[in-house]
């Protein structure tokens, strides 16, 4: 799923707000508080509900994607639309280094 990001929109001000805009660019939004990204967070939208906010930016789905789809970029209308990109360390690493232990191999502890 592709998010975005409209201009001028952040700080509180929201462009998109009109059952037309929301109709075709879907505020995303989450139970609770999103975790594990530090620039993830959450804002009120005008109408009351929660929406996902990336560096401070509301995001958005389009409508008109399908996954693996970005057919909103550079999309025109109220402002303009880009996908939001997250930076590769926001990304959880998996480790495949090897863990050692200070238990002896008889699960005894060696205090």
């Amino acid at each position: 799923m592709t998010l975005y990001a409209l201009s001028g929109e952040g700080s509180g001000k929201f462009i998109c707000s009109s059952s037309s805009c929301t109709a075709i660019w879907h505020p995303l939004s989450a139970a609770g508080t999103p975790g594990g990204i530090a620039s993830l967070g959450m804002v009120t939208r005008p109408d009351g509900t929660q929406q996902v906010t990336y560096k401070g930016m509301p995001l958005y789905t389009f409508a008109q994607d399908q996954p693996g789809q970005a057919k909103g970029q550079g999309f025109k209308d109220v402002g303009t639309w880009s996908a939001v990109t997250v930076s590769s360390a926001a990304t959880p690493s998996t480790s495949t280094g090897t863990t050692s232990s200070t238990t002896p191999s008889s699960g005894r502890s060696g205090y």
